[in-house]
C-alpha cells in the first residue's frame, strides 16, 4: 500500500475525530446569546482545502497541462468552496428571544419561538430541521457545539 494512501487516511481519521470531538464543547456565549457554529477544525479544512485547490492548479499549469488544470481546479473548486463559506459564515444563535441564522445560501432570519412549529431530525443527513411557520427551515449538523442544549430548549417550550 502507498504510504500517501495511509498517510491521507490518518489524516481524514484525525480531522474527523476532532470535529466530533469539538462538537461535545458548549456554544460560544456571546452577551446573552448563545452561538452554534463550526469548531477549528473545520474552519481549518475551510482554509486548507482553497489552498491545496490552488496548488493543484498550479502544479498542472507548471507542469504544461492547462486543461487538466482547469478540471482538476474545478472539481476541487467545487467541493471546497461550500466548506469554505460554511466553515465561516454559517452560524446559528438563540437567545429568550428566539433564533438567529446566518446562512452563506439564505438571507440572515431571525425566528421568534413562537414561529417555530416543529424540530425533527434526519437520520440520513445526521442533522436537525427546525421547520418555521413562515421563515423555511434551519438546518443544523449534529456535530455542531451546542445543538444538542438548541433542541432542548425548542422542546421546554412545547415545540416537538
Amino acid at each position: 500500500m502507498d504510504n500517501n494512501v495511509i498517510a491521507t487516511g490518518f489524516i481524514v481519521l484525525v480531522c474527523i475525530s476532532a470535529i466530533v470531538l469539538e462538537s461535545k464543547r458548549k456554544p460560544r456565549a456571546a452577551g446573552k446569546i448563545l452561538w452554534l457554529e463550526h469548531g477549528l477544525t473545520y474552519k481549518a479544512i475551510g482554509l486548507i482545502g482553497p489552498a491545496v485547490t490552488a496548488y493543484i492548479i498550479a502544479n498542472e499549469l507548471s507542469s504544461g497541462r492547462p486543461i487538466k488544470a482547469v478540471i482538476l481546479g474545478s472539481v476541487f473548486a467545487a467541493m471546497n468552496v461550500p466548506i469554505f463559506l460554511l466553515a465561516f459564515f454559517w452560524r446559528v444563535g438563540y437567545d429568550q428571544s428566539g433564533l438567529y441564522c446566518y446562512s452563506p445560501w439564505r438571507a440572515t432570519r431571525k425566528v421568534a419561538w413562537d414561529e417555530i412549529k416543529a424540530v425533527r431530525f434526519s437520520a440520513p443527513l445526521k442533522h436537525w430541521i427546525i421547520l418555521t411557520n413562515t421563515k423555511g427551515s434551519v438546518r443544523i449538523n449534529q456535530l455542531i457545539a451546542g445543538t444538542e442544549g438548541l433542541v432542548e430548549e425548542i422542546r421546554s417550550r412545547g415545540i416537538r
